[in-house]
């Protein structure tokens, strides 16, 4: 085997032995008084796609319970527990497992998510923008990917 070649699968298998840097693209959606949230164009799969919310105050990544709930399994051991976004409202929070989930071009795992109901969000982002809301990614998986917002460029940076 010419070196070139021996040096090149070297190299290669020790980039994949690595942590790997990713960009995801994000949409700044503009809400009311000038604020803005970001989303992530996400998919489970043909069939079902939408768009997540970062969520950076959020522990626990979350999914609509309705669109989501064929693409989940129980979390084992737990069951039904409540939730409070920041308006201390009480929500009805089902534990789950999703073994394969979009975000972009990337597939991913969420070993610990939540599905609760969406609906009031969707309905709130119905009155500027037509995109349909189908999870919020929260600090359990911006943390666990290292992730970087990059609002100048929008891009979502995470450590795979």
């Amino acid at each position: 085997m010419p070196n070139s070649y021996k040096n090149s699968f070297i190299l290669n298998f020790y980039n994949f032995t690595k942590k790997m840097n990713i960009s995801i693209p994000i949409f700044q959606l503009k809400v009311e008084q000038g604020g803005y949230h970001l989303l992530i164009k996400s998919r489970f799969n043909s069939l079902v796609s939408g768009y997540v919310i970062i969520d950076t105050g959020a522990s626990m990544s979350a999914f609509d319970r309705e669109t989501c709930k064929d693409f989940t399994k129980p979390y084992i051991n737990l069951k039904e527990i409540q939730s409070s976004g920041i308006t201390n409202e009480s929500l009805q929070a089902v534990p789950v497992i999703i073994d394969k989930f979009f975000l972009g071009r990337y597939s991913f795992k969420f070993t610990k998510a939540v599905l609760i109901d969406l609906n009031h969000i969707n309905k709130l982002y119905s009155n500027f923008s037509k995109k349909n809301i189908i999870g919020l990614i929260g600090g359990n998986f911006l943390k666990y990917f290292n992730a970087c917002i990059d609002y100048k460029n929008n891009k979502l940076h995470l450590e795979i």
